[in-house]
This record gives structure tokens, C-alpha cells and sequence, in this order.
């Protein structure tokens, strides 16, 4: 028998009750059980299939999926009065993380901001928000979208995995 490392983690939703439906990769098969007790395995977990395939996967608790992005944007901070531009590093139907590239600008927790930016979809849809900062450590910034907009059918086209 010959054993394969694999590096590829394999990662899958709980619902708002905790519920998750775990597919396996090899023959497409899905469980769906509790995942309650797999809130704190930060590092994944390792699945078995009844095919016998093993692979590892990650359950994401998150409200919202989150996308890895990488495109220009710019804000101004509603507190302060100063703009500057960004880079978007990932967005959620909640909020965002980015990269504050003008320096001097100091965004602090709870700031409120509004952001705009183009998503890089064919259309190049416009997005603007309000945004109340949640972290900000040094120029990597996150914030949640100040009134969520439970059915933005742009973003959450967009958003679809």
C-alpha cells in the first residue's frame, strides 16, 4: 500500500445551526452532521469516506463566504475627513480587509469609513459602502459593512464560489 501526503484542504460551510455537508472529493458523496464540536479545530480536521478515501478539510464558521480578491479601491474616513486609496484583499456579503497604501492615514478600530471600488467581474461593478472598522493592524485594515445588505444581488453574484 502506498501512502500519499497531500497538501490540498478541502474546506466546507456550516449553516447558521451549525449543520455542514461534507462532499467527498474522490466519489462525490456527501455527510451532513453537527459540526458544533469542530468550532476550535483551527487546523482542519481529517475525513474518512465510506469509499475509504481520507482527506483533509477546514469548516468554516463564517456568516458570509469570503473571497480573496486584488483590486484597487479608494476610502475616506468619515471621522477624520481623509481619503486615500487601498487594495482590497478579500470581501464578504459583511465587510472587507485591505491594504491602506496612503501613508500618513491613520485608521483606527471603530473608525467609520466608505469605501468604493470595482470588482474585477465583466461588468466591472461599482461598489460603495459604509464601513466601521473592526482591526486595524499597522496598514492591513478590517471592517464590516455598516448596513448589510441581506439580498445585494451584484456582490453576492459576484460572491458565488
Amino acid at each position: 500500500m502506498e501512502i500519499i501526503e497531500t497538501k490540498s484542504i478541502h474546506t466546507f460551510y456550516a449553516n447558521a445551526n451549525d449543520d455542514v455537508k461534507i462532499t467527498c472529493p474522490q466519489c462525490a458523496s456527501v455527510k451532513s452532521f453537527k459540526a458544533d464540536q469542530y468550532v476550535t479545530a483551527k487546523r482542519g480536521i481529517k475525513a474518512r469516506c465510506s469509499c475509504g478515501h481520507v482527506f483533509r478539510c477546514v469548516i468554516e464558521f463564517r456568516k458570509s463566504y469570503r473571497k480573496a480578491v486584488d483590486f484597487a479601491g479608494d476610502y475616506r474616513n468619515k471621522k477624520t475627513g481623509e481619503s486615500g486609496r487601498m487594495t482590497v484583499e478579500n470581501i464578504s456579503l459583511g465587510g472587507i480587509e485591505f491594504i491602506n497604501l496612503t501613508p500618513g492615514n491613520l485608521i483606527m478600530k471603530h473608525d467609520i469609513l466608505e469605501v468604493s471600488f470595482h470588482l474585477d467581474d465583466a461588468g466591472r461593478t461599482f461598489v460603495q459602502r459604509e464601513a466601521k472598522v473592526t482591526a486595524s493592524n499597522d496598514n492591513s485594515i478590517s471592517a464590516a459593512f455598516s448596513r448589510s445588505q441581506m439580498y445585494d444581488k451584484d456582490l453576492g453574484f459576484y460572491l458565488m464560489p
